[in-house]
């Protein structure tokens, strides 16, 4: 039986400075355990969901089973993540931007956006 995919909860810092909380969710990859996925995907979810949300789940199960590793996170103010929904910008540059500075920094992942 094929060893099943698994998510990584990350945090990075949004253009506000504040936390912003995701999951990276990773295919299946159980032959080539060192392979890197066939690409990334960034899920940015409804006006007021959240990276939780069972239709954001589900979108990335079905990303997931193709092949992709997904970040799905929760914008400023919304869900797990710090600051205040009001200030949010929904420029996905910014965090686009902290999520690419962190892995960079911290070594631990090779995620490209």
């Amino acid at each position: 039986m094929a060893q099943r995919g698994h998510s990584e909860r990350v945090t990075f810092t949004g253009s506000s400075g504040d936390a912003l909380a995701g999951v990276v969710d990773l295919p299946d990859l159980p032959d080539l355990p060192d392979r890197e996925p066939a690409a990334y995907a960034l899920l940015a979810h409804c006006f007021t969901g959240g990276k939780d949300y069972q239709a954001t789940r589900r979108v990335s199960r079905a990303l997931t089973a193709r092949g992709l590793a997904v970040l799905r996170f929760d914008f400023t103010g919304l869900g797990d993540s710090e600051g205040d929904f009001a200030d949010t910008t929904f420029s996905l540059v910014s965090p686009i931007s902290g999520w690419r500075r962190t892995t960079s920094a911290s070594g631990t992942a090779r995620r490209r956006c």
